[in-house]
């Protein structure tokens, strides 16, 4: 189904943290069309797509923070422990994907 300005709002309001009813009534809309947009593949990756612009805009927010108890002498030991973990647990990933991209690269090739 093509987005809406309507389904577009709808996002919008999800991401606010607007309650379901909330939405069908401010929109002006039944609760059962807004069940259906939900269920939507277009509006599924639509909320995807809103949710990653809104994470990606965090992450140097979230990285400065994690570099701030990691040198931070007066941090509890625990915190600068979780601080670090965060950052391996995050390398691990990276180097999980860089694996991905180099197989499928190697498959392509043979």
């Amino acid at each position: 189904m093509e987005m809406t300005p309507k389904m577009f709002k709808a996002v919008s309001l999800l991401y606010e943290g607007k309650s379901k009813k909330e939405i069908a009534e401010e929109l002006k809309i039944s609760p059962s069309t807004l069940g259906r947009w939900l269920n939507d593949p277009d509006f599924k990756a639509a909320t995807v797509s809103v949710a990653s612009q809104q994470i990606g805009q965090l992450v140097p927010d979230a990285v400065q923070t994690i570099q701030k108890v990691m040198h931070d002498d007066m941090a509890k030991p625990a915190e600068r422990l979780n601080a670090a973990r965060t950052v391996l647990e995050y390398a691990r990933v990276l180097d999980r994907e860089e694996m991905d991209r180099e197989i499928t690269v190697r498959v392509e090739y043979v």
